[in-house]
């Protein structure tokens, strides 16, 4: 919710991914551990898409011209989100449970294994959800299904 939460630092395991569900944007588990701060996270995110546009790679595509326009747009997106003028949701799904933050006050963690769990709509079974219990509280007041989603895990947990 602040730009503190952006320099909390996230070990991200080799299976977790990390989404930024506002955006309907998605870090994959690319098979290498990274430790960061939140905001490196998304930087590197920017810089990496930033390179695929750069280095052609969507060259020879259907639609590439269209393609690279979305994919700075959501580089721009991105880039908007690190100034924290509206709160937004950052979340780990790791199946492994390895990931954390740093510092862990403030930090909301779900495991989605125990009894129950398995009726939510999220449908991620045996899966650890972490976000800041602010973006909840923002995200219940808002309503909407994804707030209803955490609120059924979290209710599961209890």
């Amino acid at each position: 919710r602040t730009t503190e939460d952006l320099w909390r630092v996230c070990l991200k395991s080799q299976e977790a991914r990390a989404e930024i569900p506002e955006l309907e944007f998605e870090v994959g588990a690319d098979g290498a551990r990274k430790v960061d701060a939140v905001y490196n996270h998304i930087s590197s995110a920017v810089f990496n898409l930033g390179t695929h546009v750069r280095d052609g790679f969507c060259d020879g595509m259907e639609n590439a011209d269209e393609y690279k326009i979305k994919l700075m747009e959501t580089c721009v997106a991105l880039n908007v989100l690190l100034d924290v003028e509206h709160p937004w949701t950052w979340i780990i799904t790791d199946p492994s449970g390895k990931s954390t933050f740093r510092p862990m006050e403030g930090v909301e963690v779900v495991y989605l294994d125990e009894p129950g769990a398995s009726e939510s709509k999220l449908g991620y079974e045996n899966l650890g959800l972490y976000t800041t219990p602010e973006f909840i509280g923002l995200l219940g007041e808002e309503g909407g299904e994804f707030s209803d989603m955490l609120k059924e895990a979290k209710a599961a947990k209890s």
